[in-house]
Parts: C-alpha cells; sequence; structure tokens
C-alpha cells in the first residue's frame, strides 16, 4: 500500500543515516509504503522524495518507481491495492 505520509513522520534512511536527534535526520517523510505480500511484516517504511526516487533506480541505470513496483506486485503475487492515496 502506497499512501502520502503523514505530518511529522521522518523519512527512514535520512533517521538512520544521520539519527533522530540529528537536524539532518529529521527530514518529512513524503511517502508511507507498507508490504502486502503475504510473508511480509507489515511495517510501514517512509521515504522522502529524494529517497523514494533513489529507491526507484537500479544499478544498471533504469528506474522503476514506487507506483511499478506496486504494479509489479500486484501482478506477480495477485494482490489489491489497498489505497492510492494522491497519486
Amino acid at each position: 500500500m502506497l499512501v502520502n505520509a503523514k505530518k511529522g513522520i521522518w523519512c527512514d534512511y535520512h533517521k538512520y543515516q544521520y539519527g533522530v536527534h540529528n537536524p539532518k535526520g529529521q527530514v518529512q517523510a513524503a511517502w508511507t509504503v507498507i508490504s502486502e505480500l503475504p510473508r511480509s511484516s507489515k511495517i510501514p517504511r517512509h521515504y522522502c522524495q529524494e529517497c523514494a526516487v533513489d529507491s526507484s533506480k537500479w544499478a544498471d541505470g533504469t528506474y522503476f518507481d514506487l507506483k511499478q513496483q506496486i504494479q509489479f506486485a500486484q501482478e506477480r503475487y495477485g494482490i489489491i491495492q489497498g489505497a492510492l492515496n494522491g497519486i
């Protein structure tokens, strides 16, 4: 499931890289992603726009954005998207 992040939620990548007490680690998240795969832990992941773009780039230079990743999972695993809020 991909939804707009709530206000006050920080980007996980920035938080892990800089720590929660560093201002660089307190970047507002733009997206919240919750995996709906049967074996997933259902833990919400939060990304700012910059990190969402970075996580969509593959080593060979191709771009696989979050919406495409969700569509792939839906087709491969037969998952019905819970919500696409604001996309």
